[in-house]
């Protein structure tokens, strides 16, 4: 996963000066392959339903390529993610 960090503020930074660390979030991006998304209203349900979850930054699904991108706090359990997926009905394939 690429690291990003966010300040505070929301500000995107890929590269920090050091002493930015300690007033920064580290974040990691995810890319999930899931079976099942055949519609806008799937990626809607599987952006609501992940974006509700502490830790979660940003959330997109994508029906065409079958792709879940989610931004997360690095410290987030993946397999909460995958889980709620899979509530939802759809199957992760990684």
């Amino acid at each position: 996963p690429q690291e990003v960090w966010r300040l505070p503020g929301g500000q995107l930074h890929l590269h920090c000066p050091p002493d930015w660390k300690e007033r920064m979030i580290k974040m990691k991006e995810l890319k999930l392959k899931v079976e099942g998304l055949v519609c806008e209203g799937c990626e809607n349900r599987v952006k609501s339903a992940i974006s509700l979850m502490d830790g979660v930054e940003n959330v997109d699904a994508n029906h065409n390529t079958g792709i879940v991108t989610v931004n997360v706090k690095e410290d987030l359990d993946i397999a909460k993610i995958k889980e709620k997926i899979e509530d939802l009905g759809y199957d992760v394939i990684e």
